[in-house]
């Protein structure tokens, strides 16, 4: 069975723009890769190596009126690491776990640590105490305010779904 992980940036997916997809291994003696990583946003770069275009596309994805100026909190080695840990941390079980959404927002400090996680929406317990696990200790870059580090909230949502 193939699997993926969809990363939805926004609910309002556009054709225009490229899709990210970061293959998972296949298990040995295949060539089908298991499990994998597809998003609308770069998979390895942090917020601020993302170009303009996909950095102003996030921001109108994601945060409703935010300044040019100002920059969200993002994770400082790039969404598919915290994905990567998410499938690390469930040692397996990913392949198992019910199809759904998992909608969660963690606030970010200043110093670019998760203060906490709340999820709104997600397909099991299980999915819920993992991804929340993996985002309370994930690093961030700090949201700029004012071109200061200031505390903010960081939108994880994810898909699972069997292609």
């Amino acid at each position: 069975m193939i699997f993926a992980v969809l990363l939805i940036g926004a609910l309002i997916a556009q054709p225009t723009y490229a899709q990210y997809w970061d293959r998972g291994e296949p298990k040995l003696g295949s060539r089908i890769a298991t499990v994998g990583t597809r998003s609308p946003w770069p998979l390895d770069r942090n917020f601020s190596e993302f170009s303009s275009e996909e950095q102003r596309r996030y921001k109108t994805a994601h945060y409703e009126g935010m300044p040019d100026d100002e920059t969200p909190p993002f994770p400082i080695n790039g969404l598919g690491v915290v994905a990567q840990e998410i499938r690390d941390t469930a040692r397996g079980r990913v392949l198992s776990w019910p199809r759904g959404r998992v909608f969660a927002v963690v606030t970010v400090s200043e110093s670019g640590h998760a203060k906490k996680v709340e999820v709104y929406e997600s397909p099991s317990v299980d999915i819920t105490k993992i991804t929340s696990y993996v985002l309370m200790n994930s690093t961030f870059s700090p949201a700029e305010c004012a071109g200061a580090a200031c505390q903010g909230e960081f939108l994880w949502e994810v898909n699972y779904y069997t292609p």
